[in-house]
């Protein structure tokens, strides 16, 4: 397949073993000896291997300040009945500026030979360490496996409203589902079409536009990815926008301790954001987003690119195997779950998209 058709197509794509990359044969002890800077403590996701009802969002987790050195006592780690650890969603720019040179990540080989890893993300942790269900409202995903296993369970966009998509926690750029994937605890009874692929060293795969997935490292395990710009992200833009300056409305009338059950940590400074920094920033994105009908049209057929799709009876099954603890008590009616709802139901993917629409039809 031509690196101009990976980009554009409308279905996951897996490339065996097909990186090149000197960094794909380090062992544990060489990427403990690049990162490891005994000077400098990094932060590091901590959850927890019990089962719950509710997703594991980030405001649930601790963080531990931690050298590599430490974190990699974990890694090695074969079992961690606790606890697992996450370096996530770390850019390698940002935060190893000074080592991005010296990793030879290059996505050349698949039609972006301007991307390395200064336009990369890496993710490090141990066995068990996932991120919750939800989709990128911006952009495809390309992504490399470099150690160890990681599970990838992908759903087609014609699955959003069978997920329950929730814009709580808010974050720009992604869209939550409220069902745990982690365990088996939750209801999964609406899911007809779900597709599973183990990533293994030298592995990559091409996630489409607006694909949900959840993913869960199988062992301790290291990778890295990018994001390639789609079509439809002005369109996205401005949707995103209109999330933001309502939550952002919402958080001006709230506690502090209740916006932090509305607000991933990453946005916590949103409150104090201007409501004309907000309007602005909705200006600018209409004026960027093109006259387009949405060109999507989800191909939810089997795919003979390497992803298995499995029966909803099997993945329930296989889920329930990990359910072998009770999850916590149920919490107790109050207002912030009203609020949770009315925000949803305005933020649903479908709501935003039919006021983009009815906005675009006046003058900015």
């Amino acid at each position: 397949m031509s690196s101009e058709k990976i980009t554009s197509s409308e279905i996951p794509l897996l490339f065996k073993n097909s990186l090149h990359w000197n960094i794909l044969n380090w062992s544990v002890d060489e990427w403990n000896a690049f990162l490891n800077d005994s000077s400098v403590k990094y932060p590091f996701r901590v959850g927890s291997m019990l089962c719950s009802r509710d997703p594991q969002w980030e405001r649930n987790c601790e963080v531990a300040d931690m050298t590599f050195s430490d974190f990699f006592k974990k890694f090695n780690e074969k079992n961690n009945p606790k606890n697992w650890w996450y370096f996530d969603y770390k850019h390698i720019e940002e935060w190893l500026r000074e080592k991005a040179d010296k990793m030879d990540i290059n996505w050349k080989d698949f039609g972006h030979p301007e991307i390395t890893a200064k336009g990369s993300t890496l993710w490090i942790g141990t066995k068990g360490a996932h991120t919750p269900c939800h989709i990128d409202t911006y952009g495809c995903n390309l992504v490399a496996q470099l150690y160890g296993k990681k599970r990838w369970i992908l759903f087609p966009p014609s699955e959003t409203n069978n997920l329950k998509p929730s814009r709580i926690p808010y974050e720009e750029s992604s869209i939550y589902s409220q069902i745990n994937f982690f365990c088996g605890c939750s209801d999964f009874s609406e899911i007809k079409n779900i597709y599973v692929v183990d990533l293994e060293p030298g592995d990559v795969l091409f996630v489409p536009f607006h694909w949900w997935h959840y993913v869960e490292n199988l062992s301790s395990a290291i990778s890295v990815n990018t994001w390639i710009s789609c079509e439809l992200d002005d369109v996205c833009r401005v949707e995103e926008s209109l999330v933001k300056y309502f939550i952002s409305s919402v958080c001006k009338n709230v506690s502090s301790e209740e916006i932090k059950l509305i607000l991933n940590p990453n946005e916590d400074d949103l409150p104090n954001t201007e409501e004309v920094k907000n309007l602005q920033e909705l200006s600018w994105c209409l004026n960027q987003c093109s006259e387009m009908e949405n060109k999507m049209s989800p191909n939810d057929s089997e795919s003979n690119y390497g992803l298995k799709k499995i029966t909803p009876e099997v993945f329930i099954e296989s889920l329930k195997l990990k359910c072998k603890d009770n999850f916590g008590v149920n919490m107790s009616v109050n207002n912030n779950l009203i609020r949770n709802d009315v925000i949803n139901a305005f933020c649903h993917p479908e709501v935003i998209t039919l006021v983009r629409k009815k906005l675009q039809n006046f003058p900015v």
